[in-house]
């Protein structure tokens, strides 16, 4: 495989990329056939993963987080850019913001670890990567993108969506958004030594927040229009080379 990046996708956005002209790929993994596409972006290559498998058929407690890992460390690849669909934990970051996760806070109950053979302790001061945090609000100036540079994190671990109550302590806790997956993407992801970043786009206001109860129809309608240019934002910092 020629690829040097690897691009994750969720809800929504990870429909686009399985529309993606581009090589089938499968890498045999101890945890199980991880598959993704190997695709041309400009001068360069990347390995696409649709996070919750092809069709969206994967729910998010369901994910392999530990094969897609050590998938992509095993194509050689170092260098990670996802995106995810969250909720707001503040009323002043409406469907269609863009917001660069910085921290996390996991409150999924997940026992997730690449190490459950030996001990290895990895440190997470930095559990999403600040020289690709840095690429990537580079090329948003550059294309005059605007990006909350710092959100935390907190990863739910679903399907069903928060409650009100949830959603008043994830913000006393001082969380920005609230998500399924990112969380725990950055636990393997770090543990497999990746570079990672995660952009995150505010699908909908966290339950009692608004009237109207979050679902994935509006999921996918902010998905769709807002994945295209998380796309092409991803494709010129590709382009520019890894930090």
């Amino acid at each position: 495989m020629q690829a040097r990046w690897a691009i994750v996708g969720g809800s929504g956005i990870g429909g686009l990329l399985e529309g993606l002209a581009g090589r089938p790929v499968h890498i045999p993994t101890p945890l199980g056939m991880q598959r993704g596409r190997e695709i041309e972006l400009g001068s360069e290559r990347a390995l696409v993963v649709s996070r919750h498998s092809l069709g969206h058929k994967t729910p998010p407690h369901r994910v392999n987080f530990a094969a897609i890992a050590w998938a992509i460390r095993s194509a050689g690849i170092r260098h990670v850019l996802a995106t995810a669909a969250v909720g707001s934990l503040r009323v002043d970051w409406r469907p269609k913001t863009l917001a660069l996760c910085t921290d996390f806070i996991d409150a999924s109950g997940r026992n997730l670890t690449l190490f459950d053979t030996r001990v290895e302790h990895v440190p997470f001061g930095s559990p999403f990567h600040w020289g690709l945090n840095e690429r990537i609000l580079e090329a948003a100036g550059e294309e005059r993108l605007a990006i909350e540079p710092k959100a935390i994190y907190v990863n739910a671990n679903g399907p069903r969506y928060e409650t009100p109550a949830e959603i008043e302590m994830y913000r006393r806790w001082g969380g920005d958004v609230v998500g399924m997956t990112a969380g725990s993407e950055a636990v393997c992801m770090g543990e497999a030594g990746l570079s990672y970043a995660c952009l995150a786009f505010v699908s909908n206001l966290g339950c009692g927040l608004v009237e109207a109860d979050p679902n994935h129809a509006e999921v996918l309608e902010v998905a769709h229009e807002v994945g295209p240019t998380i796309l092409a934002l991803f494709q010129r910092v590709i382009e520019r080379g890894a930090p």
